[in-house]
């Protein structure tokens, strides 16, 4: 048969579907380099049809001829998720010093989808020589949902590497820092977490009900980065029955600003929680949320009651970040119609607060 007629043949069996796979996998081993890759792609192109064909065109990886394996890599992936026997291969294949084949091998990783997920966790954890970390997390993220639970398990294991934390970002790795440094940087996967979105959300969830600090300061980052989006499910969080739950979702609408308006009546609500922490936390959110949380302003006047000083503190912070409406209630104060003692600590409130308190000092100076 002649090359072209051959080459003819070959695209009839692409449209001739299953049928055609076991002839397909036979021109696999042909001499000619264009069958071998018209093959693959053939192949490729028939989706999970061609899952009997997935050993020979593993095979094919090892080819001498770079577009026959670029055509056996880019069918793997068409084939999906069936094909996970060539996950190791593949992976294998990132050390290839051609940068469009990697190219294509992240992308047959990323369809061939969850089976892959472990192989590119193992590079992030400096387990392969492929050095491009950043195009292994964008697989990842392309990836989405089924890359959730093993972003997540990294992401607290590279924390449990830590001895100490502080929430500005600076920690020490203690003694653990030659393991901890085969990890890749917690923020990127963090960001990677965010950038995968809504998928990701249920497992940041349960995360935020850690009693470790350090993984619910992690979960609110990650929350407050997918964005205003988050609000309705954070705002029905304030009501749940676990208190790290209601904290870290006030501290995360806070963070939030004016964005999270919406959440001003369930955080006042919040105002009379029995837990400290979810009433701290309330009052911070109100605070940074603004002006905007105006309605806030009497219940923030009587919290400042509390025997807690911190608490107190906190609660001053709040009304002078919601300013010009927190006036009259501080005022109020001043005149002795508010159980509050301290007026020096309300003089300094107004006076942080600044120009919207002047005509009312200047009235109660009158």
């Amino acid at each position: 048969m002649e090359t072209f007629n051959r080459f003819e043949s070959v695209d009839f069996l692409i449209k001739i579907d299953a049928p055609s796979v076991v002839t397909l996998i036979k021109l696999l081993k042909d001499e000619n380099e264009d069958f071998r890759c018209r093959s693959a792609t053939a192949l490729g192109r028939m989706g999970e049809s061609a899952k009997s064909a997935v050993p020979a065109l593993i095979t094919l990886l090892k080819d001498e001829e770079f577009d026959v394996r670029y055509y056996a890599v880019e069918a793997l992936g068409n084939i999906g998720t069936i094909a996970k026997a060539a996950v190791p291969v593949l992976s294998d294949a990132l050390k290839d010093t051609d940068t469009d084949f990697r190219s294509q091998v992240l992308d047959a990783l990323v369809r061939i989808s969850r089976p892959a997920v472990p192989a590119l966790i193992d590079i992030l954890k400096g387990k392969n020589e492929y050095q491009d970390k950043d195009q292994v997390l964008d697989a990842l993220v392309r990836i989405g949902e089924p890359a959730v639970p093993a972003l997540i398990k990294m992401l607290k294991d590279w924390v449990r590497l830590l001895k100490d934390w502080e929430f500005d970002g600076y920690y020490d790795v203690g003694e653990d820092v030659e393991d901890a440094e085969k990890f890749y940087g917690y923020h990127s996967v963090e960001d990677a977490l965010v950038r995968i979105g809504e998928p990701a959300v249920p497992a940041l969830i349960k995360m935020l009900k850690h009693k470790e600090n350090v993984f619910r300061y992690i979960t609110i980052n990650a929350l407050v980065k997918i964005g205003e989006s988050m609000v309705p499910t954070l705002i029905e969080l304030l009501k749940d029955e676990n208190q790290n739950l209601r904290s870290g979702s006030a501290s995360a609408l806070g963070r939030m600003g004016e964005s999270a308006k919406s959440a001003v009546p369930a955080l006042i609500t919040l105002l009379k929680d029995e837990e400290f922490d979810v009433r701290y936390y309330a009052v911070e959110a109100l605070g940074n949320i603004g002006t905007i949380a105006k309605a806030a302003v009497p219940v923030l006047s009587d919290a400042l009651k509390d025997t807690d000083t911190d608490f107190r503190s906190q609660v001053l912070d709040a009304l002078v970040r919601i300013s010009r409406p927190a006036v009259p209630a501080l005022i109020d104060i001043l005149k002795g119609k508010n159980e509050y003692q301290d007026k020096d600590q309300v003089l300094d409130a107004l006076v942080r607060i600044g120009e919207p308190a002047v005509p009312a000092l200047i009235k109660m100076l009158k």
